[in-house]
């Protein structure tokens, strides 16, 4: 016994080219095959697909590595890009998750503030794209990713680190709830999604060298 995709025939009075798989729509219908030649409209029966998570990356492609141990359905907020001469990049930091991915220090300094206004940050996860601050994993996962916009583009292999001064930093703020208490309890994370966002802002705007930089400029 097997599960396969299933769209009405033409006979059924569906589109034939659903039925080969030529589209796929938001809501999909499957069957089960029980290898006995019923009809599949005796077994139909229909799911809708869960959306996407809504983070957000540093500019790269690759797959995340996930912060947590379950599946998570997220929202993120597009975040806060920036330069200072506050952070070095360390020798060899990259080599922790992804070449010319930076942040170590950033990073640092930014678990330093966000426990400073209440949050019990976790120590600093490395992931492909940066770096994770864990805030809170109860009700839901609530971390603020941080890093640099890679210059994939310009930067050629062997090339040194750029001056730190030139670096676009970035920050992010992130709320994920396990898709199984999303089932069974009404959980909105939107409001502390919300105040750490705020507070990402605030933090920012609090330290005169860091210049907060528009969506548009480079």
């Amino acid at each position: 016994m097997s599960l396969l995709p299933y769209a009405p025939n033409a006979a059924e009075g569906g589109d034939p080219a659903l039925a080969a798989g030529a589209c796929c729509k938001p809501r999909t219908e499957y069957y089960v095959d029980t290898g006995k030649g019923e009809s599949p409209s005796r077994f139909c029966f229909r799911f809708r697909r869960a959306p996407r998570a809504a983070g957000r990356s540093l500019g790269h492609t690759a797959a995340r590595r996930e912060p947590r141990e379950a599946r998570v359905l997220g929202k993120g907020m597009d975040g806060y890009r920036f330069t200072t001469d506050l952070f070095r990049i360390e020798p060899g930091e990259d080599e922790d998750i992804n070449p010319r991915r930076y942040g170590r220090q950033f990073a640092q300094w930014l678990k330093a503030q966000l426990q400073s206004r209440g949050y019990p940050v976790e120590p600093v996860i490395d992931e492909d794209w940066g770096r994770c601050l864990m805030c809170a994993r109860d009700p839901f996962a609530l971390w603020v990713g941080c890093g640099n916009e890679v210059d994939y583009g310009t930067a050629q292999p062997g090339d040194p680190p750029p001056p730190a001064e030139q670096v676009v930093w970035r920050c992010f703020a992130m709320a994920e709830v396990p898709w199984w208490k999303r089932w069974f309890t009404a959980v909105d994370a939107a409001p502390a999604l919300a105040r750490l966002n705020a507070v990402l802002h605030e933090i920012l705007c609090a330290e005169p060298r860091i210049r907060l930089l528009s969506d548009d400029e480079a």
